[in-house]
């Protein structure tokens, strides 16, 4: 992959090909971004999938959606839905129940939301599954 994808010289991917997977599979993606976003924006994005996936923290950017209920402190279901988080995010709103049944939304604090009736501040972010992120504002 390495050959035909980067620019990477012949004697350093012999070195890749007997090292550790996941640092050869980083260090492509890296190689990869390098090409298309130049040197500063690979280690960029090198530095945010690190901090995101490894140090479990919120990524920097995320899709902002704005609150358009009149609640002060509506339900999750609610505060999704009057947010456009679903369906943009999330397709339905038993899918919102799904995944809350199975304890993977969770708000910016680490606190997971295990109770759809629960009523929520609104403003904030929220991460949804393992890889979609999303913030709530006013």
């Amino acid at each position: 992959m390495f050959e035909l994808c980067t620019e990477v010289p012949m004697d350093k991917i012999k070195y890749f090909k007997t090292g550790n997977i996941l640092t050869v599979k980083h260090e492509l993606a890296y190689e990869i971004t390098k090409i298309y976003h130049n040197e500063k924006g690979a280690i960029l994005g090198r530095e945010e999938f690190y901090r995101v996936f490894r140090e479990k923290e919120m990524p920097q950017e995320v899709k902002v959606f704005k609150f358009v209920g009149n609640e002060e402190r509506p339900n999750i279901i609610n505060l999704f839905s009057e947010s456009g988080v679903i369906p943009e995010v999330i397709p339905s709103i038993s899918e919102l129940k799904r995944l809350i049944s199975q304890r993977a939304i969770e708000d910016e604090g680490g606190n997971i939301i295990t109770d759809w009736h629960q009523e929520m501040e609104v403003g904030g972010r929220f991460k949804i599954g393992q890889k979609k992120f999303v913030e709530i504002r006013k």
